[in-house]
């Protein structure tokens, strides 16, 4: 039926719109203080990265989230997450981790973070550094008990790529 609009895509609407880019992402106080509630997820979500708890990495997604990391197929759901995360852990020893959540547009009991990480890796194996500038978008979704976790992760480098 049209009149079931999928709320993504009047979020994608909403945060397209010429109205949005040109007045504050907050605008009322109910999405300021939400604002503030989903900036403040992500310094815990690195220092969770950067203590290697996988379990608590998990505690900031949906049991539905689903990561598209550039090159990859997308990693779906918690327990592939889990998988993933614990396998690249195991890999690489990340070293630092930096994360700017930048814009973050509210939309009833939807949102949406554009920002940028910088970190460093160190193969656990070989010993060599990978430094990685990223931008990312996450949509987040508010949960019956008003916090907000993330459900949609995709990132893609911040650094130019050669010509």
């Amino acid at each position: 039926m049209i009149s079931r609009i999928h709320p993504m895509l009047v979020l994608a609407c909403v945060a397209c719109s010429q109205a949005t880019t040109q007045r504050p992402a907050t605008t009322s106080p109910s999405s300021a203080t939400d604002a503030d509630a989903i900036r403040q997820i992500y310094p815990a979500f690195v220092a969770a990265k950067l203590a290697r708890d996988v379990e608590r990495e998990l505690s900031f997604v949906t049991d539905d989230a689903v990561y598209t990391p550039p090159g990859m197929p997308d990693v779906a759901g918690k327990a592939a997450l889990r998988a993933w995360w614990t396998s690249r852990e195991a890999d690489d020893s990340l070293e630092v981790f930096d994360l700017d959540p930048g814009e973050i547009v509210v939309a009833g009991d939807l949102a949406y973070s554009r920002g940028t990480s910088t970190s460093r890796f160190r193969n656990r194996r070989t010993g060599q550094i990978s430094n990685q500038a990223v931008r990312h978008l996450d949509i987040l979704r508010r949960q019956p008990d008003g916090h907000w976790l993330i459900s949609r992760h995709i990132r893609n480098s911040g650094t130019p790529t050669p010509r």
